[in-house]
């Protein structure tokens, strides 16, 4: 069974107990806070602070147990003195402090989902003790098989790519660079692409640099049933150019070298394909210039930077 599908209950567990408190708390004001308030029922309303002061500490202990978005959500609500009253902001004050740190045993659980294998195969050791512990990820003390010191940074179990995706735009980065995308996260990585941000840049696995197209889609309607053309336009308008490696041995190691580079020109060609041009190729001599011009990207870099690009002068005149 995959970890894919290991983990899959779990989220889906965690989800119905977020989903299951935030319906008691609208029921909960439903009750208190409009229906007996009614004037002919006030007098078996109990008193409002109480109430809510239990409703906060019960967040914080669900916050805390659960992580991720939910510790995020608590610490800024104990910062709102303007909406909250002093009583609730201290119950949710403790969020600002510290995390209760995960238990080393989902830790090494994570690693081995992440990794495919044993975390005491990737590493030759990791300390028990957490180093920190926030509201995304815990830090521990490790040694790489190698025997090279580290602190391996690892995220609490329930925090996904999209979770840190939809976190970063908060913080109104510059530019936005995202791991390799193998699911649903995909939907937030091709959005924050189309938010302004300068760049962005994104790993996928595929066979060619057209393929990702195609990855991207595949990724994408596995996590939301949109039409296909809207997931073109935006990885059309989101994007500039696809890389494409390819693992070679070289001697008795393995490298990675660039085997195609293409320009996605920003348009699509009647919705049913994104627009994409070949600028260098390696076919078994190196990476080469086709003879296409990346058009698009330079009339970007023109626009950002004020001067006039000469492409020939950068690849050399091709014969």
């Amino acid at each position: 069974m995959s970890s894919a599908q290991t983990t899959a209950p779990l989220d889906e567990a965690r989800y119905r107990r977020v989903r299951r408190f935030f319906l008691g708390v609208f029921v909960h004001f439903l009750w208190w806070d409009v229906f007996l308030a009614l004037p002919l029922l006030r007098l078996a309303r109990r008193p409002t602070l109480d109430r809510w002061c239990r409703i906060a500490a019960r967040f914080r202990e669900l916050a805390v147990e659960l992580g991720g978005v939910l510790i995020k959500l608590g610490q800024f609500l104990s910062i709102r003195f303007d909406i909250l009253p002093p009583e609730v902001i201290a119950e949710l004050a403790g969020l600002q402090d510290e995390v209760a740190p995960v238990a080393f045993e989902r830790i090494t659980a994570r690693i081995a989902s992440e990794f495919g294998r044993p975390a005491t195969q990737v590493f030759r050791w990791i300390s028990p003790d957490p180093l920190g512990s926030a509201s995304l990820a815990q830090a521990h003390r490790a040694e790489s098989t190698d025997g090279q010191p580290m602190v391996l940074k690892v995220l609490r179990p329930g925090i996904e790519q999209e979770d840190l995706v939809r976190e970063v735009l908060r913080m109104r980065p510059d530019r936005i660079l995202t791991g390799e995308a193998r699911g649903g996260e995909i939907v937030a990585i091709l959005q924050a692409a189309n938010t302004g941000h300068d760049g962005q840049m994104l790993t996928i696995h595929a066979n060619s640099t057209r393929h990702v197209v195609t990855r991207i889609e595949t990724l994408y309607l596995s996590a939301r049933d949109v039409p296909q053309e809207v997931i073109r336009r935006e990885l059309a308008d989101g994007f500039q150019l696809v890389l494409h490696l390819r693992r070679v041995s070289v001697g008795h190691q393995t490298r990675r070298i660039v085997t195609e580079i293409a320009e996605i020109t920003g348009r699509v060609e009647g919705g049913r394909a994104v627009e994409m041009q070949v600028i260098f190729q390696d076919k078994g001599q190196g990476l080469t210039w086709t003879g296409l011009y990346p058009r698009t990207l330079l009339e970007k870099m023109e626009e950002r930077s004020g001067l006039r690009m000469d492409f020939n002068s950068l690849v050399g005149e091709r014969r």
